[in-house]
């Protein structure tokens, strides 16, 4: 049998037991609370560095994209400017020549995207050609293999056509290392070209007729 004033002793025990109770999961409630608050400024704070971050990329890249937008446009000027002194020197003006064969048979056209391509043989000529046959699709969305850009010497009946062409049409034209030019048609027609037979009979004859004379006429000694 307890007492009355053990069982207050206990009573007030179990009633201090229950405030210190709640006080800790009070405590552990405000913790919970600070630790989530510090959460999301977290989540808050590597959210902004990461928007920052994000920024100063896009910043970048843009700068990076009007350097190479800059040094292409220089370049191209560059160009312009030497072609037209070459243009000047030789005596030959801007002004469009008479659409004849020797002026048109270079030049490939695509109507549906106004774009004329100036094509120079062993610069790439072959890649582009297939990319302008590539760019030719019809109303239906299908690639029509037999026509799928113009030769603009095939117009020669319609000469006003092809001025109108060459006057309101973007155009192309591309420019290689003339020394690496003339070793890769060298490469390709005398050494590992399929028609080399060919090209060594129609020009190999006449090379070594101009730079071997000597040993044509049966000198042991030869000149290159």
């Amino acid at each position: 049998m307890f007492s009355g004033t053990q069982q207050q002793r206990q009573l007030h025990g179990s009633i201090a037991e229950a405030n210190i109770t709640n006080d800790n999961s009070e405590n552990l409630k405000n913790l919970k609370e600070q630790q989530d608050i510090s959460i999301k400024k977290s989540d808050i704070s590597d959210s902004e560095e990461k928007e920052s971050s994000l920024t100063n990329h896009l910043d970048d890249s843009q700068n990076k994209s009007d350097d190479i937008h800059a040094l292409v446009e220089a370049t191209q000027i560059e160009r312009q400017t030497i072609l037209n002194e070459a243009c000047t020197r030789l005596g030959i003006n801007r002004t469009l020549p008479t659409p004849t064969w020797a002026t048109t048979v270079h030049f490939l056209c695509n109507d549906k995207q106004s774009f004329i391509y100036c094509f120079a043989p062993k610069v790439a000529c072959t890649t582009w050609k297939g990319i302008m046959k590539e760019l030719y699709i019809d109303e239906l969305g299908v690639q029509k293999p037999k026509k799928r850009f113009i030769k603009m010497n095939e117009l020669l009946k319609d000469p006003a056509s092809i001025v109108k062409r060459w006057t309101t049409y973007k155009k192309v034209v591309f420019a290689r290392e003339p020394l690496n030019r003339a070793l890769s048609a060298y490469l390709d027609k005398f050494v590992y070209g399929p028609e080399k037979p060919n090209w060594e009979k129609k020009f190999g004859t006449g090379i070594v007729r101009k730079y071997r004379k000597k040993s044509l006429h049966g000198t042991e000694k030869e000149t290159v």
